[in-house]
């Protein structure tokens, strides 16, 4: 099976940070984007800030993100493939070695514009003494601990 890659961007939200959602608890929360320095290769795992749960960095996407995630590729992979496929159904048909090919006329459903996502500029900012260039936002309503996204560390309450 041949892989198709291709690059998408997402909004980050005023403060610059990007919104992602936890695969445990499903809890949405925001990390801070920077390009960084270079000095320190990224962390092998994430931890969610609500629950402590740690994951790859691959496995944070919101539902909003995975949905346009998967119209896009619907719309640069499947959408370029059907109209491919029927190309060659309209090609008529002919005899060949003793088979008869009929040509099959299909109608290509109308392609989609992907939803893009839209960034508000909510949540409330945590940092951490811990790594302080890697600040969250959780929800405004949270009142539970926060964790650190790059070691688990709960926040002091003096990092609020």
């Amino acid at each position: 099976m041949e892989e198709t890659e291709f690059t998408l961007s997402f909004p980050l939200d005023e403060d610059g940070f990007f919104r992602r959602a936890c695969p445990t608890c499903s809890r949405d929360f925001k990390w801070f984007h920077s390009d960084g320095d270079g000095s320190d290769d990224p962390p092998v795992e994430y931890f969610c800030p609500y629950c402590g749960f740690a994951a790859e960095p691959d496995e944070w996407q919101t539902d909003e993100q995975m949905r346009y995630i998967e119209e896009e590729a619907i719309a640069r992979v499947v959408g370029p493939a059907l109209e491919e496929l029927e190309a060659s159904f309209e090609s008529g048909a002919r005899s060949s070695g003793g088979l008869f090919e009929l040509s099959v006329s299909v109608e290509m459903p109308e392609r989609r514009q992907a939803t893009p996502v839209f960034e508000p500029n909510d949540m409330r900012r945590v940092d951490f003494s811990c790594h302080p260039a890697e600040p969250v936002k959780v929800d405004e309503a949270w009142a539970g601990p926060v964790h650190c996204l790059c070691c688990g560390e709960v926040a002091d309450a003096s990092d609020e």
